[in-house]
């Protein structure tokens, strides 16, 4: 366990270094090196002027994929949205999959809620509005409008039935 820790430590020091130094390019070698997950705890472990500086090395959609973990680890998502440009954000957030980022802007305040839907695609925008005025805990909030989830699911459930029929 502890070689483990030693070994996050070892990388996130070296993503420091990459940082301090604005090497984008060592930056992003070693940052995609990592594990989504890990991407996250990197991402978590580094000061505010260390992710201001990621944010300039990572494009929105693929800070997005590190943000749709973030949002089961922090409570409060706000302070790391409101960091980034409105812009970048809004793009990042449109990236998600739409029941991650109804979550992480049902943790924003309303002003920013709008801002950021806005500055989306129209289609997107109205999915997530869409999705938002659903009350948590119903059926309405927990289901996803993401067609890779639905195919996935349609997948899933073809192949158990064949199953059974293979069974019979």
């Amino acid at each position: 366990m502890s070689e483990i820790v030693y070994e996050f430590e070892d990388i996130l020091e070296q993503i420091q270094h990459t940082l301090a130094t604005e090497d984008k390019q060592q930056f992003r070698e070693i940052f995609f090196e990592n594990h989504t997950y890990d991407q996250a705890q990197i991402y978590l472990s580094l000061t505010l002027e260390e992710r201001k500086l990621a944010y300039q090395f990572l494009t929105p959609e693929e800070m997005a994929m590190v943000f749709e973990l973030l949002e089961e680890d922090v409570e409060d998502v706000e302070e790391y949205l409101s960091e980034k440009d409105e812009a970048y954000a809004s793009r990042m957030l449109a990236e998600m999959y739409s029941d991650n980022a109804v979550d992480v802007l049902k943790q924003v305040g309303e002003e920013n809620v709008r801002t950021y839907l806005r500055l989306m695609p129209h289609k997107t925008a109205s999915e997530l509005r869409q999705l938002l005025n659903y009350e948590d805990e119903t059926a309405g909030a927990m289901m996803t409008t993401d067609m890779l989830f639905r195919k996935m699911f349609y997948l899933q459930l073809n192949l158990e039935l064949h199953k059974k029929e293979c069974v019979l």
